[in-house]
């Protein structure tokens, strides 16, 4: 059962909306993409890998955002369990799942089967087919587009 609020669960892949991106200015485009999209009372869990988790702790200083850093970026098994959906439900009406990686689907089910509206918000990772049939609404971060290997090269 989902309370009347228009809080949100927000859970943030950021290494699937960066795509190969590990850097701070792209940890501050992302946020500035989803910051308008949160309000007081919403709960926010940024997940990533231990390299772009330095850069997102700097770049997110302030912002009251909880932190998961998984030990390897392919490591998403770990924070889909985390998450407690049905506790979730009693405290928010609204479940926003910001990447595209299907391992998420099973997430997104448990949190509809909860309650909760679904959204899902991809960036430059690829969609998956089977979390988007599970979410109720969709959009895409429009991004810069991903830095040149060069581009990355220049920067390390």
């Amino acid at each position: 059962m989902c309370i009347t609020t228009s809080r949100k669960y927000i859970v943030v892949d950021l290494e699937n909306l960066l795509g190969r991106d590990r850097s701070l200015e792209g940890v501050r485009e992302v946020w500035g993409h989803l910051k308008p999209l949160i309000t007081p009372g919403d709960q926010v869990l940024v997940a990533s890998g231990p390299t772009l988790a330095k850069a997102a702790v700097f770049a997110l200083a302030g912002e009251g955002v909880r932190y998961y850093v998984r030990a390897d970026s392919d490591s998403v098994a770990e924070l889909i369990y985390r998450v407690d959906e049905s506790h979730a439900a009693s405290r928010y009406s609204t479940f926003v799942i910001c990447s595209g990686n299907g391992r998420f689907t099973e997430m997104a089910e448990r949190a509809r089967g909860a309650g909760l509206t679904v959204w899902q918000l991809c960036g430059r990772g690829a969609l998956s087919r089977s979390l988007r049939d599970a979410t109720a609404l969709h959009g895409h971060l429009r991004l810069s587009p991903e830095p040149t290997n060069r581009e990355f090269a220049l920067a390390s």
